[in-house]
């Protein structure tokens, strides 16, 4: 009798544990299902990324030398950012943007654009990598509006409208125009300044 009874237990036990698997929603951190799409704006991929595919960008080094960094193809895709809901994680695809420019002696420059969570509201943030430096992150819209009288004159050219980005240290910083990028890189002791 006794065995009789555990086994009802345990097929009732199993029987609950099968229908409770059976209404979970599928929730595999490995293969979450797709939440939303978010792509950039127009206005951002004008504005923020003035290069073209296989661009050159050319700078003077602390008034010296002259140095070319070659971009590369312009890289774009997905990330995918988990955002909690009551059921299961859903994973929003947030479109991202990349170039790199190199130059065998001096490094890589990177220029980094991705969407944001949509607990952030759909933003966009920027980035530039420099050597092992990082310059940003920072809101897309704060560079793209920045609106400071103050003028930076290179190689007697009066640049306006520039954003300043702040390194990994405060002797780090880069200057960037969005209508036309990158105008000039303090790192470490050296400046590279844009010739246009």
């Amino acid at each position: 009798m006794k065995l009789k009874i555990y086994s009802i237990i345990l097929f009732a036990f199993t029987l609950s544990c099968i229908q409770f698997n059976a209404c979970k929603p599928n929730c595999d951190s490995s293969n979450p299902p797709k939440g939303q799409t978010r792509n950039f704006s127009p206005l951002d991929k004008s504005i923020l990324f003035p290069y073209k595919d296989f661009d050159t960008i050319k700078f003077i080094k602390n008034n010296t030398d002259t140095i070319l960094f070659f971009g590369g193809q312009i890289v774009t895709g997905y990330n995918q950012s988990l955002d909690q809901d009551l059921s299961c994680a859903h994973a929003d695809q947030l479109q991202f943007m990349q170039l790199t420019f190199s130059n065998t002696t001096y490094g890589k420059i990177g220029l980094y654009e991705s969407t944001l969570s949509q607990a952030n509201d759909y933003g966009t943030q920027y980035s530039i990598t420099f050597k092992d430096n990082t310059y940003g992150s920072v809101d897309a819209d704060i560079v793209a509006s920045y609106s400071d009288t103050t003028h930076i004159s290179i190689s007697g050219i009066s640049y306006k409208h520039v954003y300043k980005f702040n390194g990994n240290t405060n002797t780090n910083n880069l200057f960037y125009v969005p209508s036309l990028g990158i105008i000039k890189i303090i790192y470490k002791n050296d400046t590279y300044e844009r010739v246009p």
